[in-house]
């Protein structure tokens, strides 16, 4: 009892028992403070950790070629919008282009399905696109010729890797 106060268990506080100088034992709220301390950067680490981690998720990609692949993914959302909406898959003759403007025969279930800027590579060139010609006519590759603008060189980035 403190001045005719009882002391609960919750009002008591964590302390460690120390002996200063003179040999008597006093009490130290020291290491909870530390403890605080280490856990609070210990969070901001992990956070930092997921932070950074969401900026460099490809090693080795350069810049270039990693919006390469995120207008890939936005391309094929793209074809498989088309192809729920008109049944189909755009034809080689009708190639990307199809995303932009109705094909003949399909203005009745058709919209736009991408921006204009889409349909371009990092480098200005258009993507080009290849539908498979075996059936069941269920795949299709997408291919950037690279910052040389040469198809079938090291540099291309395709949608297939």
């Amino acid at each position: 009892m403190i001045e005719g106060r009882r002391v609960l268990p919750s009002d008591r506080k964590p302390y460690v028992l120390e002996y200063n100088r003179g040999g008597i034992v006093t009490q130290s709220r020291r290491p909870v403070v530390v403890f605080a301390v280490i856990t609070s950067l210990i969070s901001l680490a992990a956070v930092g950790v997921k932070v950074s981690d969401k900026f460099t998720s490809c090693t080795g990609c350069d810049p270039p070629q990693l919006v390469c692949r995120e207008d890939f993914s936005t391309l094929e959302t793209a074809l498989d919008a088309f192809e729920v909406d008109i049944g189909r898959y755009p034809t080689s003759k009708e190639g990307l282009a199809a995303l932009l403007q109705a094909p003949p025969g399909t203005e009745l279930h058709w919209h736009p399905y991408v921006k204009p800027r889409d349909l371009r590579d990092p480098w200005g060139r258009p993507y080009l696109y290849y539908p498979c010609v075996k059936p069941p006519h269920e795949s299709y590759r997408l291919v950037s010729c690279g910052p040389d603008g040469v198809e079938g060189t090291a540099d291309d980035v395709t949608s297939a890797e």
